[in-house]
């Protein structure tokens, strides 16, 4: 990784090629909540997918049960645009 595709902040957790595996299981809680969380506190990260929940995890509506969403480097999100979904 070289120093020009780094961003400005200088404080990394991981490089530029990372995801980021966030999950929330509280049922007063949506998927759109933790999309929005993470655009305020990690900006240059963009939602990619839903992971799909294990057949342990089932629950009867899918937002009140385990929340497992994948965030990617805004800069890789552009190449798999279109596959987003919830």
């Amino acid at each position: 990784m070289t120093t020009e595709s780094l961003p400005s902040s200088g404080f990394y957790l991981f490089d530029l090629t990372g995801e980021v595996l966030a999950c929330v299981n509280d049922p007063s809680l949506t998927s759109d909540f933790l999309i929005r969380e993470m655009s305020e506190e990690a900006p240059s990260l963009g939602f990619i997918e839903r992971l799909e929940n294990p057949p342990e995890f089932n629950d009867i509506s899918p937002e009140a049960g385990l929340k497992a969403l994948v965030f990617s480097p805004v800069s890789n999100t552009s190449q798999i645009e279109g596959n987003v979904s919830l």
